[in-house]
């Protein structure tokens, strides 16, 4: 349930490596193990849920 205008109903992170607008390297080098994960939070409840994947 929403409260105000403008609230947070979701918010995404994704780890990106190249730029999608340009296509540029955003790193140097190799990325570090693992890098490319992505965490979805839902803040539409009271309680906000965390999901994050692989």
């Amino acid at each position: 349930m929403m409260n105000q205008i403008g609230e947070t109903v979701w918010e995404n992170q994704v780890e990106i490596v190249f730029c999608p607008f340009c296509g540029e390297r955003l790193l140097e080098g190799e990325p570090p193990e693992g890098y490319g994960r992505f965490r979805h939070m839902d803040c539409r409840e009271w309680k906000t849920e965390r999901l994050e994947g692989p």
